[in-house]
């Protein structure tokens, strides 16, 4: 969006940093926009007609602006990766529903969740079969996000690369299924995660699942 260094007084210093402009819809005629909460997406809606009578003033008669479209709701993305021991469907299965479940409890209903993991292991495939199986139908609130290494673009590097894309999503959690207390995560992603800023400044949480059985 043009003039997006202006956006806090475009909407007010409240919801600056709380809804953001990505894309022009129906031919540049319609502002959409991605907000953190419900809440946020609600209040910016009440404001509609006043923020886009200042997109008008700032931009001019040049503004082909004349509607903005309910914010969608910025999702919450759990970054799933797994031991390459670890092939117990089961032991991932028991985690998954309770993932989703506190996604639920501290985000709220209308955000989607979406399990990012890679296709490579038995824990990624487990993933994405597991949320397959639910059958759910389009906005139920889950997603599964699989992500390979695109190893003829990037070579030796494809997996490092692939690692940072996954964490450049910001995800929330990353949960970990391993098979000892202490195991670590891949050395591309561990990487990835250090390297990336928004990791850095807030910290990402980290669950760990257990998986004894073979």
């Amino acid at each position: 969006m043009r003039h997006a260094d202006r956006w806090a007084d475009i909407v007010g210093d409240d919801l600056a940093g709380q809804v953001k402009p990505v894309m022009h819809g129906a031919q540049g005629q319609q502002l959409c926009t991605l907000a953190i909460s419900a809440q946020a997406r609600d209040e910016a809606a009440r404001r509609a007609g006043e923020i886009l009578g200042r997109i008008r003033e700032l931009i001019g008669e040049d503004c082909a602006i004349a509607h903005w479209s309910p914010s969608w709701l910025l999702p919450v993305v759990v970054l799933v990766t797994g031991s390459p021991a670890v092939t117990d469907r089961q032991a991932v299965e028991d985690v998954l529903p309770q993932t989703w479940h506190d996604t639920i409890e501290a985000y709220g209903t209308q955000h989607t969740l979406i399990l990012q993991h890679g296709c490579e292991t038995a824990v990624d495939r487990f993933v994405g079969e597991w949320v397959a199986r639910l059958e759910l139908p389009d906005g139920a609130g889950l997603m599964s996000a699989p992500m390979s290494v695109g190893t003829a673009r990037h070579y030796d590097r494809a997996t490092e690369v692939r690692d940072q894309q996954m964490v450049s999503r910001r995800p929330g959690l990353c949960l970990s299924f391993v098979t000892r207390t202490g195991e670590v995560l891949p050395a591309t992603l561990a990487k990835a995660i250090g390297r990336t800023a928004w990791a850095a400044f807030r910290g990402m949480p980290s669950r760990a699942a257990i998986s004894r059985r073979r």
